[in-house]
């Protein structure tokens, strides 16, 4: 629940600044919950300037990887270039030396292959739903039929965050100041988060009453037979008071949030 927290609440914050990070480490850090990256300068050497990386495994497990470091100036001039074999054992760490020419300042890139390795250590411990946006939005809008409600179009845009990794964020609008958006993982292509935003500003009755089908939809086929219990603690039915609740099951945390009469809710993997 305290991840599903921090989750929530770095969303909720992008969210509402755009009406729909990391750690807080020194700025040569790159932090995940199982390794941790840091450079520093160690001086000139024979062959030019050298800048240690320091890579440090705090998982239980060896990390196996071959890692492409890439060294720049302030604009952005390539300095030097190396691959370094990493090959960590559990709790271990290692300083790996890269030669460069000298610089006014250093911008240190870490990457394997066009993936990050900081997100990529980290992205085993984001957490999926197993399943993926099509069939999603083929389900949903067999459910919304009834009502008249399709989702289609989607405003699609692309994002880095610790939380989600990188990912793909799906938006479709429900009318007038209210969206369902899917954040879709890029590595596995499954669900990450799905929420259902309202602003009150902008709404009206019309794109109201969908977003409360839509959230329907969502309580009811991610929480199954816990539906009732779910809504009842979610307890989701006055806009004119800010309030803020969770509830969860074994598969999916919720969360219903309202903010001077704008509404969240999401649902998250568990």
């Amino acid at each position: 629940m305290k991840k599903f927290l921090i989750i929530a609440l770095a969303l909720l914050l992008s969210l509402f600044m755009t009406a729909c990070g990391k750690s807080a480490v020194s700025d040569h850090q790159k932090e995940s919950s199982s390794v941790t990256m840091d450079w520093h300068e160690i001086g000139e050497g024979p062959s030019g300037w050298v800048i240690g990386i320091t890579v440090n495994n705090s998982t239980p497990e060896t990390f196996v990887q071959d890692a492409l470091v890439t060294i720049t100036d302030s604009d952005g001039t390539i300095l030097g270039e190396d691959t370094i074999h990493i090959e960590l054992s559990p709790n271990d760490s290692h300083n790996y030396p890269v030669h460069c020419k000298k610089g006014n300042s250093y911008n240190v890139d870490i990457k394997k292959a066009d993936a990050d390795i900081g997100d990529i250590a980290a992205s085993a411990d984001i957490k999926e739903f197993p399943i993926n946006v099509d069939e999603t939005i083929s389900n949903l809008n067999e459910s919304l039929e009834g009502v008249g409600i399709v989702l289609e179009n989607p405003i699609v845009t692309s994002g880095d965050s610790t939380e989600l990794g990188k990912h793909t964020a799906y938006t479709y609008s429900l009318g007038k100041g209210a969206s369902l958006c899917i954040y879709v993982s890029d590595n596995t292509e499954n669900i990450l988060n799905f929420t259902v935003l309202t602003v009150a500003s902008e709404i009206d009755g019309d794109a109201l009453n969908k977003a409360g089908y839509v959230i329907g939809c969502l309580e009811g086929g991610l929480a199954g037979e816990e539906a009732s219990r779910v809504d009842a603690e979610l307890n989701m039915q006055d806009l004119s008071e800010d309030t803020f609740a969770t509830s969860s099951t074994e598969s999916a945390d919720f969360l219903y949030m309202v903010q001077d009469g704008s509404l969240v809710f999401m649902v998250t993997p568990a």
